[in-house]
């Protein structure tokens, strides 16, 4: 068990960030012993910093000596940030992971029309249904498949938008082979990696209510590679570029980060973040 915690800015940024770490190091006149008490407290620790952008901090405590595997045993780091709309208790998003018996791993991101309790109840049947099929199936081999299943079991609620994206058993143990995806809605989907961008589109419709037939696509996957999917709480236009380093930062720290600069602030969001095994931080 473990408790992660993220804390995002949009200030100045650190300028001398190896400084920040040394205690009674401080440019604001307080004792300096903030950042530096914390990483000695965390079982890991990192954080990302750009001049005039902002600062994003992650820390997380593990109960016992040893951080637990990421991900089982997949070697994957997987983060994500989910947000209500501004004013809601309750996130009309959901995301969910599931690895399965031979080692894949399938990732959903759901996103329930409108927002509050009824966007909630939608997204909560499409990730119970992902869930079972994992409980019963293992991983599929197709994620249209398993899309129709939470298409299915979002019938008679409000329904909403989702996709599923798999990472085959050789993808996730050799660190080579393809990540596969099936969308329906306003779902955004993009792979980066040595190969450049890779955007994986979504097809028009709505989930337990109309007649859907997802369509997959593919895009190549290695140990460098990168899987961000958003709902559209987010703006698309992001460019991890932007943060010197952030590549090589956990996945919940990047997810941190493009929520913090693109969100639209007017809808839930939800990102989810997924790293190679050879990416490590």
């Amino acid at each position: 068990m473990a408790i992660e915690v993220l804390a995002l800015d949009r200030g100045l940024g650190i300028a001398r960030p190896a400084e920040v770490f040394r205690d009674g190091y401080s440019t604001a006149g307080t004792p300096g012993t903030g950042l530096g008490a914390t990483q000695r407290l965390a079982g890991s620790f990192d954080l990302s910093s750009v001049p005039e952008v902002g600062t994003a901090v992650l820390a997380r405590v593990f109960r016992g000596t040893l951080p637990p595997e990421p991900v089982a045993s997949t070697g994957l780091d997987v983060g994500a940030v989910a947000l209500p709309y501004p004013g809601e208790t309750v996130c009309g998003d959901a995301a969910a992971v599931l690895t399965g018996p031979d080692g894949g791993l399938g990732l959903l991101l759901v996103d329930g029309l409108g927002h509050g309790l009824g966007a909630h109840d939608a997204a909560q049947a499409a990730v119970r249904a992902f869930q079972a099929a994992g409980r019963t199936g293992g991983i599929p081999q197709a994620p249209d498949a398993w899309l129709t299943a939470v298409h299915e079991a979002m019938r008679g609620t409000r329904g909403g938008v989702g996709a599923v994206a798999t990472l085959e058993p050789g993808a996730v143990d050799s660190g080579t082979g393809t990540v596969s995806f099936a969308g329906v809605g306003n779902i955004s989907a993009v792979v980066v990696g040595s190969a450049g961008r890779r955007g994986l589109m979504s097809h028009n419709g709505t989930l337990g209510q109309s007649s859907v037939r997802p369509q997959v696509q593919t895009a190549p996957w290695d140990d460098s590679s990168l899987l961000v999917m958003h709902s559209d709480g987010l703006q698309s236009g992001w460019n991890l570029e932007r943060y010197p380093g952030l590549l090589h930062k956990p996945a919940s720290l990047i997810a941190g980060v493009l929520y913090r600069d693109h969100v639209r602030g007017r809808d839930d969001v939800t990102v989810l973040v997924v790293r190679g095994a050879g990416s490590r931080f």
